[in-house]
């Protein structure tokens, strides 16, 4: 997991922990939402940001973060593809139960912010905040993105940002607050995990992955895509290089170069 300082297998166990339910349809959904991409590259992310900015890194201190943000991936694709479904309005055949999707995207609610407070650490008081930010922004960015149109439709690019891109922020920030970061060094963070994730959905998108943490832009040619996520790069770099010169964002950056799909 190289650039992270948490280790895939101690955040594999702690969102064992989070998804362990009653047996039944909406757990094995929620399960199934969080195991579609299994990567785990958010989770990485805030391991990359805290990593860049912590002194003598403790592991110990991440790994709910990172287990909390693989959650809130999971919530936001089970209900992108649950809205996905009514938008769509006919069957096929990976229709889901309705009533078992909503429950299931409760579950991993519920299981996201219980995952983030279950440790003893103080600066745990500081990532409930911003968690809570980007869990209401992304419910807010997918009812207007599928709510039925009352002005001019959205941009599938404005989508991208808003779901893909806010959970990469919201990665960055709770590895920053975990680090103690002050506002200088956070932002510049901040913008990097929200610029990396927003050019990592459009190269999936691009793609057709229906596994990537964004609303899906099929009606955007793969030309606008490509220098959309070019760009988004870009701006991600720039705000690395905009850190204080006494922060050490390889960590970050190699978290950011990893190329496989989200």
């Amino acid at each position: 997991m190289g650039g992270s300082v948490v280790s895939r297998s101690a955040v594999e166990a702690r969102l064992e922990a989070g998804l362990s339910g009653p047996d039944g349809d909406a757990p094995a959904l929620a399960r199934e939402a969080v195991d579609a991409a299994d990567d785990r590259w958010y989770g990485r992310l805030v391991g990359g940001a805290y990593r860049s900015l912590a002194d003598g890194p403790d592991p110990d201190r991440v790994v709910p973060a990172a287990a909390a943000v693989e959650l809130l991936r999971g919530y936001c694709r089970i209900r992108r593809d649950l809205l996905v479904q009514f938008a769509d309005r006919c069957p096929h055949s990976s229709t889901r139960d309705e009533v078992a999707a909503l429950l299931a995207g409760d579950h991993l609610a519920a299981a996201a912010y219980s995952t983030l407070t279950a440790v003893d650490d103080p600066a745990v008081g500081d990532c409930v905040g911003p968690f809570a930010d980007a869990f209401e922004a992304l419910t807010g960015a997918l009812a207007t993105t599928f709510a039925e149109p009352v002005g001019p439709a959205l941009d599938p690019v404005a989508s991208i940002e808003r779901t893909a891109g806010r959970i990469g922020e919201c990665a960055a920030v709770l590895g920053g607050r975990l680090a103690g970061a002050g506002d200088r060094r956070l932002d510049g963070l901040t913008r990097a995990g929200r610029c990396f994730a927003a050019a990592r959905a459009a190269r999936a998108a691009r793609e057709r992955d229906g596994r990537s943490a964004a609303v899906a832009a099929p009606e955007l040619p793969a030309e606008r895509l490509d220098d959309y996520a070019a760009r988004r790069r870009t701006d991600g770099y720039r705000a690395l290089g905009d850190l204080p010169p006494t922060v050490d964002a390889s960590p970050l950056r190699r978290v950011a170069d990893d190329r496989r799909e989200d």
